[in-house]
């Protein structure tokens, strides 16, 4: 019994491996060979593919639109709404944000292989790059020194420079 399954298991993971090149077997169901022979045609007709179909997928060019989904877009209104005055104390006042890379500027290698690459870290992750680098898929390492890289936030459109931290 245990043979019978073992070789079984072998006939179907060598099927799996060749793909359709091996031809189907019979497990002794009434005529054998004539069943077989039509269903791997039928098999062989499901797996061809379908060029003209094929050719017009490759030849669909993506026109976008534009957008950056990134940010946010307030649509203006035709009248603008009336100013609501504020009345805060001089304490109270609010700040400006100042939008900055959150990016922390750890050290730098020189390699024959690739030159002069920062380390960067955000949050516990760790990002190397190099000039024109884009790293954590928003920012762009612009120039590096040697106590400073600048970093521009692609989304923000903010340009930083990052000084090395000593530690």
């Amino acid at each position: 019994m245990a043979c019978t399954l073992a070789t079984v298991a072998l006939v179907l993971i060598v099927r799996s491996i060749a793909g359709s090149r091996v031809p189907a077997t019979s497990v002794g169901h009434g005529e054998g060979g004539k069943n077989n022979k039509a269903s791997a045609t039928q098999k062989e007709r499901n797996l061809l593919l379908r060029n003209d179909q094929l050719k017009i997928s490759e030849a669909t060019e993506y026109n976008g639109t534009g957008k950056n989904i990134f940010r946010l877009k307030i649509a203006v209104s035709p009248t603008p709404p009336r100013p609501i005055p504020l009345r805060l104390s001089p304490e109270k006042q609010p700040l400006p944000s100042m939008a900055t890379v959150p990016l922390k500027f750890f050290g730098f290698a020189i390699t024959a292989d690739y030159g002069k690459q920062v380390f960067l870290s955000q949050d516990g992750d760790v990002f190397i790059g190099r000039e024109g680098d884009i790293v954590n898929r928003r920012y762009k390492i612009v120039q590096v020194g040697r106590a400073s890289v600048e970093i521009e936030d692609l989304i923000d459109q903010l340009q930083q420079m990052v000084p090395l931290e000593q530690q």
